[in-house]
Protein backbone atom coordinates (compact mmCIF):
# COMPACT_ATOMS: atom_id res chain seq x y z
CA UNK A 1 0.00 0.00 0.00
CA UNK A 2 2.52 2.46 0.68
CA UNK A 3 4.66 1.31 -2.51
CA UNK A 4 1.43 2.16 -4.35
CA UNK A 5 1.09 5.43 -2.96
CA UNK A 6 4.51 6.05 -3.76
CA UNK A 7 4.01 5.47 -7.11
CA UNK A 8 0.93 7.26 -7.86
CA UNK A 9 2.53 10.37 -5.99
CA UNK A 10 5.44 9.83 -8.26
CA UNK A 11 3.38 9.85 -11.14
CA UNK A 12 1.39 12.93 -10.62
CA UNK A 13 4.63 14.82 -9.60
CA UNK A 14 5.78 13.74 -13.54
CA UNK A 15 2.26 14.72 -15.26
CA UNK A 16 2.50 18.13 -13.53
CA UNK A 17 5.66 17.98 -15.10
CA UNK A 18 5.09 17.33 -18.07
CA UNK A 19 1.84 19.83 -18.54
CA UNK A 20 3.92 22.67 -16.66
CA UNK A 21 6.71 22.52 -19.02
CA UNK A 22 4.97 21.75 -22.10
CA UNK A 23 4.98 24.25 -24.99
CA UNK A 24 2.04 27.05 -25.05
CA UNK A 25 0.70 26.94 -28.10
CA UNK A 26 0.20 30.74 -27.41
CA UNK A 27 3.76 31.80 -27.36
CA UNK A 28 5.39 32.43 -31.16
CA UNK A 29 8.87 32.49 -29.52
CA UNK A 30 8.93 28.99 -28.31
CA UNK A 31 7.18 27.29 -30.97
CA UNK A 32 8.67 28.91 -33.98
CA UNK A 33 12.35 29.24 -32.99
CA UNK A 34 14.65 32.15 -31.41
CA UNK A 35 14.48 35.70 -31.84
CA UNK A 36 17.23 36.27 -34.49
CA UNK A 37 19.89 39.44 -33.72
CA UNK A 38 20.67 41.55 -36.77
CA UNK A 39 24.27 40.89 -38.23
CA UNK A 40 26.80 43.56 -37.23
CA UNK A 41 27.52 44.04 -40.95
CA UNK A 42 24.34 45.45 -41.09
CA UNK A 43 24.64 48.80 -40.91
CA UNK A 44 22.65 52.17 -40.78
CA UNK A 45 24.46 55.97 -40.99
CA UNK A 46 22.38 59.12 -40.35
CA UNK A 47 21.75 61.72 -42.56
CA UNK A 48 21.33 65.69 -41.72
CA UNK A 49 20.14 68.24 -43.99
CA UNK A 50 21.01 71.87 -44.06
CA UNK A 51 17.49 72.36 -41.86
CA UNK A 52 18.64 69.79 -39.19
CA UNK A 53 15.73 67.17 -40.03
CA UNK A 54 17.42 63.85 -39.09
CA UNK A 55 16.87 60.61 -40.31
CA UNK A 56 18.52 56.98 -40.66
CA UNK A 57 18.90 55.38 -44.11
CA UNK A 58 18.95 51.28 -44.00
CA UNK A 59 20.75 49.11 -46.32
CA UNK A 60 18.85 46.37 -47.76
CA UNK A 61 18.54 43.22 -45.19
CA UNK A 62 18.23 39.27 -46.07
CA UNK A 63 15.30 37.99 -45.99
CA UNK A 64 16.04 34.80 -44.20
CA UNK A 65 18.27 35.29 -40.97
CA UNK A 66 19.05 31.60 -38.87
CA UNK A 67 16.22 29.89 -40.28
CA UNK A 68 13.71 33.03 -39.61
CA UNK A 69 11.62 35.19 -41.84
CA UNK A 70 12.07 38.86 -41.46
CA UNK A 71 8.79 40.94 -40.85
CA UNK A 72 10.14 43.90 -39.70
CA UNK A 73 12.58 46.43 -38.35
CA UNK A 74 12.03 48.10 -35.17
CA UNK A 75 14.00 51.11 -34.47
CA UNK A 76 13.84 52.70 -30.69
CA UNK A 77 15.46 56.16 -29.88
CA UNK A 78 16.17 57.83 -27.43
CA UNK A 79 18.37 60.70 -25.63
CA UNK A 80 21.23 59.35 -23.50
CA UNK A 81 22.49 62.89 -22.70
CA UNK A 82 22.02 67.10 -22.97
CA UNK A 83 19.20 69.05 -21.87
CA UNK A 84 16.62 67.19 -23.05
CA UNK A 85 16.05 63.21 -21.36
CA UNK A 86 12.52 62.41 -21.89
CA UNK A 87 12.58 62.41 -25.66
CA UNK A 88 12.31 59.16 -27.37
CA UNK A 89 11.14 57.43 -30.60
CA UNK A 90 9.79 54.80 -32.15
CA UNK A 91 9.62 53.36 -35.57
CA UNK A 92 8.55 50.09 -37.60
CA UNK A 93 8.93 49.87 -40.87
CA UNK A 94 8.38 46.47 -43.17
CA UNK A 95 11.85 44.76 -44.38
CA UNK A 96 12.55 45.64 -47.69
CA UNK A 97 13.86 43.00 -50.34
CA UNK A 98 13.94 44.98 -53.19
CA UNK A 99 17.29 46.24 -52.70
CA UNK A 100 17.18 49.55 -52.22
CA UNK A 101 17.63 51.57 -49.46
CA UNK A 102 15.21 52.66 -46.59
CA UNK A 103 15.07 56.08 -44.55
CA UNK A 104 13.25 56.88 -41.77
CA UNK A 105 12.55 60.50 -40.49
CA UNK A 106 13.19 61.31 -37.11
CA UNK A 107 12.59 65.20 -37.53
CA UNK A 108 14.28 68.33 -36.73
CA UNK A 109 17.03 68.27 -33.86
CA UNK A 110 17.93 71.80 -32.65
CA UNK A 111 18.11 71.11 -29.05
CA UNK A 112 21.67 69.81 -28.13
CA UNK A 113 21.79 66.63 -26.88
CA UNK A 114 23.19 62.97 -27.71
CA UNK A 115 20.53 60.51 -29.48
CA UNK A 116 21.04 56.62 -29.27
CA UNK A 117 19.06 54.54 -31.57
CA UNK A 118 18.71 50.84 -31.13
CA UNK A 119 17.89 48.26 -34.33
CA UNK A 120 16.13 44.95 -33.52
CA UNK A 121 14.63 42.69 -36.05
CA UNK A 122 11.30 41.04 -36.19
CA UNK A 123 10.84 37.37 -37.14
CA UNK A 124 8.52 34.63 -37.40
CA UNK A 125 10.19 33.70 -33.91
CA UNK A 126 9.01 36.98 -32.36
CA UNK A 127 11.23 40.45 -31.51
CA UNK A 128 15.12 39.77 -31.76
CA UNK A 129 17.47 41.19 -29.36
CA UNK A 130 18.36 44.77 -29.94
CA UNK A 131 21.90 45.64 -32.14
CA UNK A 132 24.24 47.85 -30.17
CA UNK A 133 23.46 51.56 -29.95
CA UNK A 134 24.51 53.94 -32.78
CA UNK A 135 24.88 57.32 -31.43
CA UNK A 136 24.69 60.89 -32.83
CA UNK A 137 25.41 64.40 -31.09
CA UNK A 138 23.28 67.21 -31.89
CA UNK A 139 25.11 70.36 -31.72
CA UNK A 140 23.45 73.59 -30.04
CA UNK A 141 22.95 75.56 -33.52
CA UNK A 142 24.84 78.89 -33.79
CA UNK A 143 22.83 81.93 -35.02
CA UNK A 144 24.55 83.58 -38.54
CA UNK A 145 26.20 86.77 -36.87
CA UNK A 146 28.16 87.63 -39.83
CA UNK A 147 27.17 87.32 -43.48
CA UNK A 148 29.05 87.89 -47.19
CA UNK A 149 27.93 86.60 -50.60
CA UNK A 150 30.35 84.16 -50.54
CA UNK A 151 28.56 82.55 -47.08
CA UNK A 152 25.90 81.82 -50.60
CA UNK A 153 27.18 78.71 -51.25
CA UNK A 154 24.52 76.93 -53.62
CA UNK A 155 23.43 77.96 -57.25
CA UNK A 156 20.00 77.77 -58.19
CA UNK A 157 18.06 78.27 -60.86
CA UNK A 158 14.39 79.77 -60.75
CA UNK A 159 12.26 80.71 -63.62
CA UNK A 160 15.49 80.86 -66.24
CA UNK A 161 16.54 83.52 -63.30
CA UNK A 162 20.12 82.25 -61.52
CA UNK A 163 20.07 83.04 -57.43
CA UNK A 164 22.89 82.66 -54.64
CA UNK A 165 21.42 80.05 -52.04
CA UNK A 166 22.89 79.75 -48.29
CA UNK A 167 20.99 77.85 -45.04
CA UNK A 168 21.41 79.75 -41.80
CA UNK A 169 19.96 79.86 -38.55
CA UNK A 170 18.70 83.07 -37.51
CA UNK A 171 17.87 83.82 -34.04
CA UNK A 172 16.04 86.58 -32.65
CA UNK A 173 17.66 86.86 -28.72
CA UNK A 174 19.02 90.27 -28.16
CA UNK A 175 22.85 88.70 -28.19
CA UNK A 176 22.34 87.30 -31.62
CA UNK A 177 19.84 89.37 -33.43
CA UNK A 178 22.24 91.71 -34.90
CA UNK A 179 24.01 90.45 -38.32
CA UNK A 180 27.41 92.19 -39.66
CA UNK A 181 27.56 92.43 -43.29
CA UNK A 182 30.43 92.30 -45.62
CA UNK A 183 31.55 92.88 -49.12
CA UNK A 184 28.77 93.54 -51.36
CA UNK A 185 26.26 93.31 -49.08
CA UNK A 186 27.47 95.95 -46.43
CA UNK A 187 25.76 98.74 -48.89
CA UNK A 188 22.31 100.83 -48.55
CA UNK A 189 21.52 99.57 -52.44
CA UNK A 190 20.94 96.27 -50.90
CA UNK A 191 17.85 95.86 -49.29
CA UNK A 192 17.11 93.13 -46.93
CA UNK A 193 13.79 91.29 -46.68
CA UNK A 194 11.69 94.63 -45.23
CA UNK A 195 9.86 93.70 -41.90
CA UNK A 196 12.33 90.39 -41.20
CA UNK A 197 15.41 92.33 -41.40
CA UNK A 198 15.90 96.15 -40.36
CA UNK A 199 19.02 97.57 -41.48
CA UNK A 200 20.21 99.16 -38.24
CA UNK A 201 23.62 100.61 -40.06
CA UNK A 202 24.83 100.53 -43.81
CA UNK A 203 26.74 97.19 -42.42
CA UNK A 204 24.46 95.90 -39.90
CA UNK A 205 20.67 94.66 -40.24
CA UNK A 206 18.31 93.32 -37.28
CA UNK A 207 16.76 89.96 -37.37
CA UNK A 208 12.91 90.48 -36.54
CA UNK A 209 11.37 86.56 -37.13
CA UNK A 210 11.39 83.43 -35.14
CA UNK A 211 14.61 81.35 -34.02
CA UNK A 212 14.81 78.82 -36.99
CA UNK A 213 16.72 77.16 -39.73
CA UNK A 214 15.96 79.63 -43.10
CA UNK A 215 17.13 79.92 -46.53
CA UNK A 216 18.19 82.89 -47.55
CA UNK A 217 18.37 84.16 -51.39
CA UNK A 218 20.65 86.25 -52.91
CA UNK A 219 19.53 88.22 -55.94
CA UNK A 220 22.96 89.62 -57.71
CA UNK A 221 20.71 91.53 -60.52
CA UNK A 222 18.38 92.90 -58.42
CA UNK A 223 20.57 93.10 -54.99
CA UNK A 224 17.95 91.96 -52.52
CA UNK A 225 18.04 89.15 -50.33
CA UNK A 226 14.90 87.15 -49.17
CA UNK A 227 14.23 84.77 -46.72
CA UNK A 228 12.05 81.65 -47.38
CA UNK A 229 10.78 79.08 -44.45
CA UNK A 230 12.60 75.70 -44.18
CA UNK A 231 10.62 73.98 -46.43
CA UNK A 232 7.51 74.45 -48.70
CA UNK A 233 5.33 71.98 -46.85
CA UNK A 234 5.95 74.86 -43.40
CA UNK A 235 5.01 78.01 -45.26
CA UNK A 236 1.06 77.42 -43.72
CA UNK A 237 -1.13 79.70 -42.21
CA UNK A 238 -0.76 80.47 -39.50
CA UNK A 239 2.71 81.58 -39.32
CA UNK A 240 2.66 82.43 -43.18
CA UNK A 241 0.87 83.11 -45.89
CA UNK A 242 0.95 83.55 -50.12
CA UNK A 243 1.22 86.54 -51.96
CA UNK A 244 1.22 85.31 -55.76
CA UNK A 245 -0.18 86.04 -59.28
CA UNK A 246 0.85 88.52 -61.79
CA UNK A 247 2.60 92.27 -61.52
CA UNK A 248 4.44 91.64 -57.97
CA UNK A 249 8.11 92.41 -57.46
CA UNK A 250 10.64 92.23 -53.92
CA UNK A 251 11.80 95.61 -53.36
CA UNK A 252 15.10 96.35 -55.10
CA UNK A 253 16.86 99.86 -55.58
CA UNK A 254 18.21 98.76 -58.91
CA UNK A 255 15.39 100.22 -61.54
CA UNK A 256 13.32 98.05 -64.30
CA UNK A 257 15.29 99.31 -67.62
CA UNK A 258 19.12 98.19 -65.85
CA UNK A 259 17.14 94.83 -64.66
CA UNK A 260 15.90 94.28 -68.25
CA UNK A 261 19.96 95.19 -69.27
CA UNK A 262 20.43 92.52 -67.68
CA UNK A 263 18.81 90.07 -69.32
CA UNK A 264 15.72 89.80 -66.94
CA UNK A 265 12.89 90.96 -69.33
CA UNK A 266 10.61 90.81 -66.23
CA UNK A 267 12.02 93.55 -64.74
CA UNK A 268 11.26 94.44 -61.25
CA UNK A 269 8.36 91.78 -61.70
CA UNK A 270 8.12 88.13 -61.10
CA UNK A 271 8.40 86.84 -64.58
CA UNK A 272 5.96 83.01 -63.27
CA UNK A 273 2.63 83.26 -61.44
CA UNK A 274 3.27 80.13 -59.30
CA UNK A 275 2.70 79.96 -55.80
CA UNK A 276 4.99 76.70 -55.81
CA UNK A 277 8.23 78.53 -56.31
CA UNK A 278 9.94 81.30 -54.55
CA UNK A 279 10.13 83.29 -57.71
CA UNK A 280 6.09 83.26 -58.00
CA UNK A 281 5.22 84.79 -54.48
CA UNK A 282 6.10 87.15 -51.97
CA UNK A 283 5.90 85.16 -48.22
CA UNK A 284 3.76 86.83 -45.89
CA UNK A 285 4.68 86.61 -42.59
CA UNK A 286 2.85 87.42 -39.18
CA UNK A 287 3.17 90.71 -37.45
CA UNK A 288 1.88 93.25 -35.22
CA UNK A 289 -0.70 93.23 -32.06
CA UNK A 290 -0.44 89.51 -30.76
CA UNK A 291 1.01 88.25 -34.18
CA UNK A 292 -2.68 88.52 -35.61
CA UNK A 293 -1.47 90.68 -38.41
CA UNK A 294 0.20 89.60 -42.04
CA UNK A 295 2.60 92.08 -43.86
CA UNK A 296 4.39 91.56 -46.73
CA UNK A 297 6.64 94.10 -49.18
CA UNK A 298 6.36 94.59 -52.46
CA UNK A 299 6.72 96.64 -56.33
CA UNK A 300 3.55 96.44 -57.72
CA UNK A 301 3.37 97.20 -62.02
CA UNK A 302 -0.07 98.51 -63.39
CA UNK A 303 -2.38 95.71 -64.48
CA UNK A 304 -1.25 93.75 -61.72
CA UNK A 305 -3.58 90.67 -60.56
CA UNK A 306 -2.84 88.80 -57.44
CA UNK A 307 -4.41 87.72 -54.34
CA UNK A 308 -3.30 86.06 -50.71
CA UNK A 309 -3.28 81.82 -50.38
CA UNK A 310 -2.74 80.05 -47.19
CA UNK A 311 -0.14 77.52 -48.90
CA UNK A 312 1.80 77.07 -51.59
CA UNK A 313 -0.48 74.86 -53.40
CA UNK A 314 -2.62 77.71 -54.29
CA UNK A 315 -5.26 77.02 -51.32
CA UNK A 316 -7.39 78.75 -49.01
CA UNK A 317 -7.72 81.90 -51.11
CA UNK A 318 -11.84 82.04 -50.57
CA UNK A 319 -11.28 84.09 -47.31
CA UNK A 320 -9.26 87.04 -48.92
CA UNK A 321 -10.81 86.70 -52.22
CA UNK A 322 -11.21 90.58 -53.48
CA UNK A 323 -15.01 90.46 -53.28
CA UNK A 324 -14.93 89.40 -49.69
CA UNK A 325 -11.61 92.50 -48.55
CA UNK A 326 -11.98 96.39 -47.44
CA UNK A 327 -9.97 98.26 -49.49
CA UNK A 328 -9.17 102.36 -49.51
CA UNK A 329 -11.33 103.15 -52.99
CA UNK A 330 -15.03 103.36 -54.03
CA UNK A 331 -15.88 99.59 -53.89
CA UNK A 332 -19.06 99.30 -51.34
CA UNK A 333 -17.94 98.45 -47.71
CA UNK A 334 -15.11 100.21 -48.64
CA UNK A 335 -12.22 101.04 -45.41
CA UNK A 336 -11.18 104.20 -45.25
CA UNK A 337 -7.26 103.32 -44.73
CA UNK A 338 -4.18 105.44 -44.17
CA UNK A 339 -4.49 109.03 -46.63
CA UNK A 340 -0.83 107.65 -48.52
CA UNK A 341 -2.57 104.17 -49.00
CA UNK A 342 -3.14 102.47 -52.58
CA UNK A 343 -5.95 101.87 -53.88
CA UNK A 344 -6.51 98.52 -54.42
CA UNK A 345 -9.58 97.47 -57.09
CA UNK A 346 -11.03 93.70 -57.04
CA UNK A 347 -12.69 92.70 -60.26
CA UNK A 348 -16.47 93.32 -60.74
CA UNK A 349 -18.88 93.63 -63.04
CA UNK A 350 -18.59 97.35 -65.28
CA UNK A 351 -21.85 99.07 -66.01
CA UNK A 352 -22.36 97.34 -69.25
CA UNK A 353 -22.45 94.07 -67.05
CA UNK A 354 -19.54 93.03 -69.01
CA UNK A 355 -17.29 89.90 -67.21
CA UNK A 356 -14.17 91.12 -65.62
CA UNK A 357 -10.58 90.61 -67.18
CA UNK A 358 -9.71 87.31 -66.31
CA UNK A 359 -8.67 85.65 -64.16
CA UNK A 360 -11.70 86.85 -62.92
CA UNK A 361 -13.74 88.28 -59.46
CA UNK A 362 -11.50 86.34 -57.02
CA UNK A 363 -8.15 88.60 -57.79
CA UNK A 364 -7.47 91.75 -56.71
CA UNK A 365 -5.46 94.91 -59.39
CA UNK A 366 -4.06 98.02 -58.21
CA UNK A 367 -6.17 101.48 -59.20
CA UNK A 368 -3.68 102.88 -62.13
CA UNK A 369 -4.29 106.56 -61.43
CA UNK A 370 -2.88 106.14 -58.06
CA UNK A 371 -0.06 103.55 -58.49
CA UNK A 372 3.75 104.53 -58.85
CA UNK A 373 5.66 101.02 -60.09
CA UNK A 374 8.49 102.82 -58.53
CA UNK A 375 7.41 103.15 -55.19
CA UNK A 376 7.63 100.12 -52.73
CA UNK A 377 4.32 99.28 -50.64
CA UNK A 378 3.52 97.94 -47.66
CA UNK A 379 0.57 94.96 -47.42
CA UNK A 380 -0.59 94.82 -44.17
CA UNK A 381 -3.95 92.88 -43.16
CA UNK A 382 -5.15 90.78 -40.17
CA UNK A 383 -6.34 87.26 -39.98
CA UNK A 384 -10.05 86.79 -40.25
CA UNK A 385 -12.15 87.30 -37.35
CA UNK A 386 -9.12 87.11 -34.60
CA UNK A 387 -9.86 88.74 -31.43
CA UNK A 388 -7.31 91.52 -30.56
CA UNK A 389 -6.78 93.22 -26.95
CA UNK A 390 -10.33 90.96 -25.89
CA UNK A 391 -11.92 92.69 -29.42
CA UNK A 392 -13.64 90.30 -31.78
CA UNK A 393 -12.51 92.18 -35.23
CA UNK A 394 -15.60 91.06 -37.53
CA UNK A 395 -14.20 93.09 -40.14
CA UNK A 396 -10.75 91.18 -40.15
CA UNK A 397 -10.39 91.78 -43.80
CA UNK A 398 -9.47 95.29 -43.78
CA UNK A 399 -6.75 95.41 -46.57
CA UNK A 400 -4.07 98.04 -46.59
CA UNK A 401 -1.41 99.20 -48.90
CA UNK A 402 1.41 101.67 -47.70
CA UNK A 403 4.05 103.63 -49.02
CA UNK A 404 7.47 103.03 -47.45
CA UNK A 405 10.93 103.55 -48.09
CA UNK A 406 13.94 101.54 -48.80
CA UNK A 407 14.20 100.58 -45.24
CA UNK A 408 10.73 99.59 -44.92
CA UNK A 409 9.35 102.99 -43.03
CA UNK A 410 5.68 104.27 -44.17
CA UNK A 411 6.54 107.86 -46.09
CA UNK A 412 4.12 110.71 -44.40
CA UNK A 413 1.40 111.40 -46.93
Amino acid sequence: MKTYNKISILGLFICIMMISCAPDVDNPYDLKGSPVELPQSWDYSFEMTPYKDLSITFPPLKNVIDGNSILAVHIRGTATAGSEWNWNFQHTFLNNFNGELTSVAIGRQLTPRTLSFYASAISSAGTGRERAAQTITIEAPQAKQTLSVEDFNEEVTLGGETFKRGYFYLDFANATRDITLTGELASDDVIFHLGIFERRETDVVRYNGLAQYFALYWDPVRKNVFLEPPTRGEIVNANYMILSGTGLGRPTTVSHDDIVAAGYSAGRFNSINDASSPLGRIVLYRTGRAGNYYQGFVHVKAGAQFKVFDNTTGGGDATYRADNCFFKNNFPNNYDGPANSIALIPHVMNEFNEPPPSPGVNWWTPDVDVLDEDAIYRITFPRANVTVSGVLETRARHVVFERVDNRGVVIAP
